[in-house]
């Protein structure tokens, strides 16, 4: 008895096509992924060689710099906290130092167009000033420029005393053009500049405001102001600050 050959199945024509359509869509999607990758790979590439050559700063780079900035800004602050404490250490010293200064030149005395020589100091000082200062000079020290054809005479006094006498009887010299006045130091002289050039404004905006300098202060209607060079003119309380103000027209 004959065996059969089994007959070989056919795939159906649609199912061919089918599965045809599927590798070849598996084969442009492999190759899809492939080309994808190289196109990310080479455009990776393309960027790193742009930021080496452009020198242009990475996310390590940025980082690192931050820190910098923090570090900087650090830094900054300390430096300016050991700047204010050198400041307040200067202005300390600056004080005691003119301390010393206003000791040693209490015994002294600037005069104003009067001559250099002692016996033309004697005689000015008691025929003027009603103060009998024969014997008590020390020192004569003439003094930087020409003030009509005189130059300023520092005078020495061997006592306080003396000095004060004097001073209180230098309101005598008023209108005369002769001045008498302590021998302040640079400080001093700097903050009474500005305070002058206040009570003149002051005086020709209201000339019958009692304003006048005493020291290194200004009195303006009995009320004191100073003057800081990093401030300006200043005050005990801000009254007083806005009455200054409305004196000089600065409402």
């Amino acid at each position: 008895q004959e065996k059969k050959t089994p007959k070989r199945t056919r795939s159906s024509p649609e199912l061919s096509a089918q599965q045809t359509k599927i590798k070849r869509e598996e084969l442009q999607k492999s190759q899809h992924e492939v080309k994808k990758k190289m196109d990310f790979d080479e455009l990776k590439k393309i960027f790193s060689d742009v930021i080496e050559e452009k020198e242009l700063a990475t996310k390590k780079d940025l980082k690192e710099i931050i820190s910098q900035i923090v570090e900087l800004k650090e830094e900054n602050h300390k430096l300016k906290l050991e700047i204010m404490k050198i400041k307040t250490d200067n202005e300390a010293k600056g004080k005691r130092l003119e301390i010393l200064e206003n000791h040693i030149r209490a015994n002294n005395l600037i005069f104003r167009g009067v001559d250099d020589n002692e016996d033309d100091i004697n005689r000015f000082c008691k025929e003027v000033l009603e103060v009998d200062v024969d014997g008590k000079v020390e020192e004569i020290v003439t003094l930087g420029k020409d003030i009509k054809g005189k130059k300023p005479v520092k005078v020495v006094f061997k006592s306080k005393g003396t000095v004060r006498n004097i001073l209180t009887n230098s309101k005598k010299l008023k209108g005369t053009g002769f001045t008498v006045d302590r021998d302040y130091t640079w400080f001093a002289r700097n903050r009474r500049r500005h305070l002058l050039w206040i009570r003149r404004c002051i005086i020709n905006r209201n000339q019958n405001v009692r304003c006048y300098v005493r020291g290194d202060i200004l009195l303006v209607e009995g009320k004191e102001y100073g003057w800081i060079e990093e401030k300006g003119i200043v005050c005990k309380d801000s009254k007083d600050e806005d009455d200054l103000k409305k004196l000089l027209g600065e409402e």
